[in-house]
């Protein structure tokens, strides 16, 4: 390699083409992989999204520069902005694909409730920490993904809408196995998740009401836990994160009038926006944006 040069990740794309037919974007397939057939070094990347089950060995799924244990019974939903690949620990990984589009799914994914933001992984530009769930599966996890296959595989009347509603039903039963497991394991996965919805939700309106629900602990909980993790509170880090997107925005946008640049930041009312400026940065708005882009032309 020269001097200067920028070494890549070798990688292997798959085009949805390879898998779908028209009219019906789902795939499911039964295989072995072992550590000749698959090497870790080599990423894989898709246009569509994936679920795979492992129903024997054990290994890592890699998830960019992320290694997550994965075993017989785990659960893999990766999106197709992930650049993956494994590494085989046992003799060989056995596993079912699932690969889909979520338009199969659309009327039922809206309705869906959207508990730890798990249903955000289907949307096609979602913030990286929402590219993979890893979860492990039960008995009836279990024999969904074999239904799923023996639909797939037999081609019996009516399979497409058979398919439709195991693959909801999937979907659901792998929400609720990873939603647990998220509540059971550690506070600071808590503070992890409120933390992520405010990055990627602060332009909408969020409130404690609906971060209580999703997280499913109380609103004092999630409050007192947030403040020990981070030292500042929920609303408080949500007015921080706005002020500072309406300051880049005022600097970025010289021609966006005030009054948009707080709404797209988050903020609906102009003089409480202009308090809260003038309060975090101690100068106005508009004296912000003459100091960073100098004086408006006559």
């Amino acid at each position: 390699m020269k001097s200067g040069e920028i070494r890549r990740t070798p990688e292997i794309f798959y085009p949805r083409h390879r898998y779908f037919t028209e009219g019906f974007p789902f795939f499911i397939g039964r295989c072995f992989h072992n550590s000749e057939a698959v090497n870790e070094s080599v990423f894989h990347r898709r246009d569509f999204w994936k679920i795979t089950y492992y129903f024997s060995g054990n290994g890592e799924y890699l998830l960019n520069d992320r290694r997550y244990p994965i075993r017989d019974g785990s659960v893999v939903v990766s999106h197709p902005r992930s650049r993956t690949t494994c590494r085989i620990l046992s003799g060989e990984l056995g596993l079912y694909n699932i690969l889909f589009l979520p338009e199969l799914l659309d009327d039922e994914l809206k309705k869906m409730e959207n508990s730890f933001d798990f249903f955000s992984i289907f949307h096609p530009e979602e913030p990286a920490s929402s590219d993979l769930y890893v979860t492990d599966t039960d008995r009836g996890l279990r024999g969904i993904v074999y239904a799923l296959h023996r639909e797939f595989r037999r081609r019996e009347p009516n399979y497409r809408t058979m398919i439709r509603l195991r693959l909801a039903e999937l979907l659901i039963a792998v929400s609720r196995r990873s939603i647990r497991c998220y509540r059971e394991s550690t506070d600071a996965n808590v503070v992890e998740y409120i933390t992520r919805r405010i990055e990627h939700g602060f332009r909408g309106t969020l409130t404690l009401e609906t971060l209580a629900v999703e997280s499913g602990i109380s609103k004092t909980r999630l409050c007192l836990l947030f403040r020990r993790g981070t030292g500042e509170t929920v609303m408080g880090a949500l007015r921080r994160r706005r002020l500072h997107e309406a300051r880049r925005l005022l600097a970025a946008a010289p021609a966006l009038p005030v009054v948009e640049v707080a709404l797209k930041s988050g903020f609906n009312d102009l003089s409480h926006f202009y308090h809260l400026f003038s309060r975090e940065f101690g100068i106005t708005p508009l004296e912000y944006r003459r100091k960073k882009n100098g004086p408006e032309p006559a």
